[in-house]
């Protein structure tokens, strides 16, 4: 495939191609560095997580649910769908 039916194909300007071909060749050629840097990271704080997270009850209607504390989101948000839909 040449230069022009890339360019053609892809709707890109010969300008664009050859500017970001420049760039990639510097890349390439620019000294890869062997050191290695370290960072240093402040302390993660420890939360300690409730060893109860309670249960709670949704009436929506006729039906009640019960949900516990730590429930997927996602899961609990589709099941009060349905029963919007009740």
């Amino acid at each position: 495939m040449t230069v022009a039916e890339f360019c053609e194909d892809r709707n890109i300007s010969w300008h664009a191609y050859y500017y970001w071909l420049r760039k990639i060749r510097e890349y390439i050629t620019q000294p890869k560095t062997t050191e290695t840097e370290f960072v240093q990271l402040p302390s993660p704080t420890e939360v300690a997580a409730p060893t109860n997270p309670g249960t709670i009850t949704i009436h929506i209607g006729g039906v009640a649910v019960e949900v516990e504390g730590n429930v997927n989101r996602a899961s609990l948000k589709n099941v009060l769908k349905v029963l919007q839909e009740m």
